[in-house]
């Protein structure tokens, strides 16, 4: 579903830019429900067709295919292990890394 809601979103190196509007996605991730929301922005603002935000990142793992993007739940008790097999010494949020 489509919004003309406009935002401003805040990137890397202070940059921001204003969103065109918002669309809501809802997907299943091994039988977990999430909603997952879209900014809508002009192309010549972005070097990537897709940014996918920490809030997700820290709940599944991704993974992409040939036809298209597998999200995977972070089983609990493996969660802080997956964090810290990227940079092993992180500690704390996936924010910091």
């Amino acid at each position: 579903m489509f919004s003309k809601k406009y935002d401003i979103l805040f990137g890397i190196g202070k940059s921001h830019m204003l969103t065109k509007g918002t669309f809501k996605y809802y997907l299943v991730i091994d039988e977990d429900r999430y909603s997952l929301t879209g900014y809508v922005v002009p192309s010549k603002h972005l070097n990537f067709e897709t940014i996918i935000g920490t809030d997700i990142l820290e709940q599944a793992s991704l993974k992409l295919t040939e036809e298209g993007i597998e999200f995977h739940k972070y089983e609990v008790k493996n969660y802080q292990d997956k964090k810290e097999s990227i940079r092993p010494e992180a500690k704390g949020s996936i924010q910091e890394i």
